[in-house]
Order: C-alpha cells, then sequence, then structure tokens
C-alpha cells in the first residue's frame, strides 16, 4: 500500500465584484492539458514557494504579525502564514492580471517580474509593494489522501472595484477562458455541463449564490471561525462520494460548511447533495 502524497501549502483568491445585477465573482479556466484540474473553472491561485515566506519581501497593509490569527493558525511559522498571503497575491497576478499591491499597476510589475526574474526584486525595482489588507481569509480545504496531488488550499476573498475588475483576464497559458460570473449563473452553466467545477470551488459558490453583494460576503467570512474542510472518500451504493465534515460517513462529525454534506461524482461532474438525497 502506497502512502499519501505530501500535502503542499497553497492559496487561492475569491476575487469580487458588485455588478449591476448583484455579487460577481472571477473565474478562469484551466488549460485542456495542465497536469492539475485539466479544463476546470478555478478561482486564480497556486503552491506556496519558498520566496514567498520571505518578511523582507515589500509589504503593506497589515503588520504580519496579525496573520496567524487571521488565519485561526497560530501554530503556523509567520514566515509560512506571510507566505500563504504573498502566493495569493503573486498568482493573482500572474493568473489574472491583478495587481494586489501599491506603488504599481498590474502591467508595470507583469513586465518587472518578466525582467528581475523574481517577485521580490519586481517589487524592489518599481517600488511597490504588496497589499496585505486586500485579503481576507474564508476557509481552508484539504485535498483527499487518495488523490496523487495534494494540496492544505486557503482561500481568501478580494474586493475589486469596476476600473479594476475591468483589467482582470486569462494568461493564454496556464488558463485560456476568464471571465466574471453571478454565482448562480456559474452554477447554472456547470448544471448545463457547459463549464466543470471542482468540489471546493462548486460549494464556494453554491455559499456565495446567496450573498447579495461584497460587504455580504466579507462579512460571512469575518464572522465564523475559519472552516477547515477535509473531505473524505467513501463508496455509496455503486458512486464515488465526498462527504465534508458533519456527514454521518466523514470522522468528524462537526459541521464546517453550511448546506450539503456530500457530493456525488455522476457522469462526469460532482453533485451536492444531502445524505437523505
Amino acid at each position: 500500500m502506497t502512502s499519501p502524497a505530501p500535502i503542499a501549502d497553497a492559496a487561492t483568491v475569491i476575487l469580487l465584484r458588485d455588478g449591476e445585477d448583484g455579487l460577481e465573482t472571477f473565474l478562469l479556466k484551466r488549460h485542456g492539458k495542465s497536469g492539475f484540474m485539466a479544463g476546470a473553472h478555478v478561482f486564480p491561485g497556486g503552491g506556496v514557494d519558498e520566496a514567498d515566506c520571505d518578511l523582507a519581501l515589500p509589504h503593506d497593509g497589515r503588520d504580519p504579525s496579525v496573520l496567524p490569527l487571521l488565519l485561526d493558525e497560530r501554530q503556523l511559522p509567520l514566515e509560512r502564514c506571510f507566505g500563504l498571503f504573498v502566493a495569493g497575491i503573486r498568482e493573482t497576478l500572474e493568473e489574472a492580471g491583478l495587481f494586489l499591491g501599491r506603488g504599481a499597476d498590474a502591467q508595470t510589475m507583469l513586465d518587472a517580474v518578466e525582467r528581475e526574474g523574481s517577485f521580490r526584486r519586481a517589487l524592489e525595482s518599481v517600488g511597490a509593494a504588496i497589499a496585505l489588507d486586500r485579503l481576507y481569509p474564508y476557509a481552508r480545504w484539504i485535498t483527499p489522501p487518495i488523490e496523487k496531488r495534494r494540496f492544505d488550499t486557503r482561500f481568501f476573498f478580494c474586493r475589486c472595484d469596476v476600473r479594476e475588475s475591468a483589467l482582470a483576464r486569462h494568461d493564454g497559458v496556464e488558463t485560456t477562458e476568464g471571465g466574471w460570473f453571478a454565482p448562480a449563473r456559474a452554477l447554472e452553466l456547470e448544471h448545463r455541463r457547459e463549464i466543470f467545477l471542482a468540489p471546493p470551488t462548486l460549494r464556494t459558490l453554491q455559499e456565495l449564490a446567496a450573498v447579495r453583494n461584497v460587504d455580504e460576503a466579507i462579512a460571512l467570512g469575518a464572522r465564523r471561525p475559519l472552516p477547515l474542510v477535509r473531505p473524505s472518500v467513501s463508496q455509496v451504493e455503486g458512486s464515488v462520494v465526498l462527504t465534508l465534515p458533519g456527514d454521518p460517513l466523514h470522522p468528524e462529525k462537526k459541521r464546517a460548511l453550511p448546506g450539503p454534506t456530500r457530493l456525488r461524482w455522476d457522469d462526469g461532474r460532482w453533485i451536492s447533495e444531502s445524505p437523505e438525497g
């Protein structure tokens, strides 16, 4: 029996804006030949690099000492907490073309990263700093042991204004499409099998579908302990089912998220449901 794959820290940024008809979020379609979640619609994000954990990296908006408290991970080294925020901001620049910082615009930063070869040197070369106060922790998901690639992903909300949100785009390399979606619209497209959503994205959109605006979304994340979601894989009536904390089949009996506690794999898509169906 092989051991579970090691778990890598990662950050995902849920970009939010107030659209004409309510809350919208930015989704990217991963390249069809990607080694991870090929073809899925996802939020921007990626793994934490060691360079992300350098506290000397120019930053603004929050004292890094408060980050373990915000993440509800007081046992995690400060440098690692800092790295999670940095990774989210860096990946948002690379994948969605938005710079969540101060002192430079996104294109200036993209050019500087290409020229300097590192995020820290790029920031220093243009006199910019990342804005730690742009990210609001929302949830934490850990990939099940059955998967070949496993991540401990912290999800963050980020507010975008109209001007900034108009600049969001896909990178044409790791992602091939990008756009702003009302959560209910994204769920409708998934139901019609026009897009594919992985379980964390699906459950996040389901929760956001009940939220009217960005203020409500950020308040949602602030008024509760940060949910830790460790899906467990089961077989139920011949189907693969991911159970979430609080489900009768899950080892953790305390619910982590509101709503259904199961995701059933059905002919190429995940269906969110309660134990009673």
